[in-house]
């Protein structure tokens, strides 16, 4: 099985994936300290109340886009903004309200091949292979190239997601909401941090490593631990709320890209993600669909 080699990929040594990195990430590595509406600029809720009133401001914002659904009845809402952070959302036939989901619409691209999707109330996961492949994606078989397997959120699955028939080839912008970061100013001392970890008998992880969480925590779809090159960043600002948040364009493990985006708090200010650095954490995944940018065709 690929996931193997991804795991082998993931860790310098020769540990097994059962044995010394399986214990060396909790199952609570990676529960957020900041929430994913912060996390790029917009008001956190903090009761009830506040997700209701948070709610009511993105639903009759002047600036929300209503968008077609794929399902007759349902309607699709979209915020988006200047800086990338958007909010998405909608409602069913029954008119019950779902979504209200933070997302970061950046630069990163990747061809996946969909093999599965979740649905729950409206909203879906998807789960399959990601690769960098940029030329004719239907030549390669994405399993056997290298690729890395992950789940991710879909805030777009009403709008695009729930028709699709599977397994399929599509394009997805995918985001990646940081719930722990460590912030490298090179790879030497990425390579130094490195050997400290190893002589605590600590797995050390490549510079460009990735592993789904669900791999060996099935309750963490959606969630992955991953080291990357940071290929561009910005300390961005959200202009609906005038809250600062860190983009980085991050390339990992196949060359595969993830807009990450960054709360302030888990930054230190004297080490901000810049190009060249080496940016490793705990991540959710959100990835939209991008039809429009698609080359993609049904596979039987």
């Amino acid at each position: 099985m690929l996931w193997f080699g991804l795991v082998w990929a993931f860790a310098l040594g020769h540990a097994s994936p059962g044995s010394a990195f399986s214990s060396s990430i909790s199952p609570y590595w990676g529960e957020p300290r900041v929430d994913h509406y912060s996390t790029i600029g917009f008001p956190s809720p903090n009761s009830v109340e506040e997700q209701l009133e948070n709610t009511k401001n993105f639903v009759t914002n002047v600036d929300t886009v209503m968008c077609p659904a794929s399902q007759t009845g349902y309607k699709i809402l979209h915020l988006p903004s200047k800086c990338g952070a958007e909010l998405w959302g909608g409602a069913n036939p029954d008119g019950v309200f779902f979504g209200n989901d933070p997302h970061f619409f950046g630069l990163s691209r990747m061809c996946m091949k969909i093999t599965a999707k979740t649905e729950c109330n409206d909203e879906g996961t998807f789960q399959g292979w990601a690769s960098n492949y940029r030329d004719d994606i239907r030549s390669y078989d994405l399993e056997e190239v290298g690729s890395l397997q992950l789940d991710f959120y879909c805030p777009t699955y009403q709008l695009y997601g729930k028709d699709l028939v599977l397994p399929t080839t599509v394009t997805v912008q995918m985001a990646a909401f940081a719930h722990e970061v460590q912030i490298f100013d090179s790879i030497q001392d990425y390579n130094d941090y490195n050997k400290k970890q190893s002589a605590q008998g600590m797995i050390a992880m490549a510079d460009q490593s990735f592993g789904a969480m669900s791999l060996f925590f099935p309750e963490k779809a959606t969630y992955a631990v991953f080291t990357g090159r940071i290929v561009q960043a910005e300390r961005k600002i959200n202009e609906r709320t005038g809250a600062p948040f860190y983009w980085a364009l991050v390339e990992t493990l196949g060359d595969c890209q993830f807009d990450v985006v960054i709360h302030p708090s888990l930054v230190d200010v004297d080490h901000p993600p810049r190009p060249g650095c080496i940016l490793q954490g705990s991540f959710f995944l959100s990835g939209r669909l991008l039809p429009e940018e698609d080359t993609s065709t049904n596979e039987t």
